[in-house]
């Protein structure tokens, strides 16, 4: 690692993000991993027990909340400008194609896994971050060629009751 960082931003392919992060955890610089923090469960792990092992500060996050247009939206049910929400729909379309990293389950988990934040995240910043219940559902339905899904549906239900679907 090299002298004087302070910060570091990790986003290589999700399935490189345990090597990446490692040496910056170990050496306590904080770190944020774009989402998602890893392909699965296991490299997950591995990343987290180096955080706790190292009592090193991490992040992990999709940055499309930062973007302009979803501040806006943010700002305005913050204010409540607008009520409060009790449902909200995201659309993300993904645009993947057959053997493209983000298809291949080994690389990036899957649709859900890699995708599926970038309709969670809006979700939960109009409906509240505490949530009750996820349910996701998954298929090939176009495009039989990849190795993951194709669709997705995800709901969520926050604990002050309101209802988010999100579409892949």
């Amino acid at each position: 690692v090299a002298a004087g960082v302070q910060a570091a931003l990790v986003a290589p392919q999700a399935h490189l993000r345990l090597a990446a992060a490692q040496p910056l955890i170990e050496a306590k610089i904080p770190v944020c991993v774009d989402k998602q923090l890893a392909p699965d469960y296991a490299r997950a792990k591995q990343i987290l027990d180096l955080v706790v092992q190292h009592d090193a500060p991490l992040m992990a996050g999709s940055g499309l909340l930062w973007s302009l247009c979803f501040r806006d939206i943010f700002t305005t049910v913050r204010e409540g400008k607008i009520g409060t929400p009790l449902f909200a729909e995201c659309f993300m379309p993904h645009g993947t194609r057959a053997g493209y990293w983000q298809d291949l389950k080994s690389a990036s988990g899957g649709l859900v896994v890699n995708f599926g934040i970038h309709a969670v995240d809006p979700l939960l910043a109009v409906l509240g971050h505490e949530v009750k219940s996820v349910h996701a559902f998954a298929a090939k339905q176009a495009l039989p060629d990849l190795d993951s899904e194709d669709t997705v549906v995800i709901t969520v239900q926050t604990a002050a009751g309101g209802i988010g679907v999100g579409k892949i």
